[in-house]
């Protein structure tokens, strides 16, 4: 995870791809406790539609050049499942959702210094949150 929070995508998926099935599915459960946890910081002071919208809009042109191209609608689905209109999950695959999830993890860490500098301590809060949920 800190691999893909860090930009080291070659990394990240090498590392990835040597888990076995019972390792992706907690990797996975992780990813969700890390964008949990990284976008509460993010979006501490402001939980609004128009911060939300903000973000979805930079996550858009942040990552225009990926493939598929992000869009600023999905992002928005993403985050407001993830603040609590849980019924929008059955609008985003899961896979785009686990991207997007891991997209925005990387912004945070990238944008937000307070996240990168202490990136393993919200590392290992997810880590805890992420043992909650199995």
């Amino acid at each position: 995870m800190k691999s893909a929070a860090l930009g080291e995508s070659a990394r990240a998926n090498q590392l990835y791809e040597e888990l076995d099935e019972s390792g992706r599915e907690s990797y996975n459960i992780f990813v969700i406790a890390t964008f949990a946890t990284v976008m509460g910081v993010r979006f501490e002071s402001d939980q609004s539609l128009e911060a939300v919208r903000t973000f979805s809009a930079e996550m858009a042109y942040d990552y225009r050049d990926a493939e598929p191209a992000v869009t600023a609608t999905t992002v928005e689905l993403v985050l407001r499942a993830m603040m609590g209109e849980e019924e929008l999950f059955a609008e985003i695959p899961a896979e785009e959702l686990q991207r997007i999830q891991l997209y925005s993890i990387r912004k945070v860490v990238d944008q937000t210094p307070q996240v990168r500098e202490r990136l393993d301590e919200y590392l290992t809060e997810a880590e805890a949150l992420a043992q909650t949920w199995v």
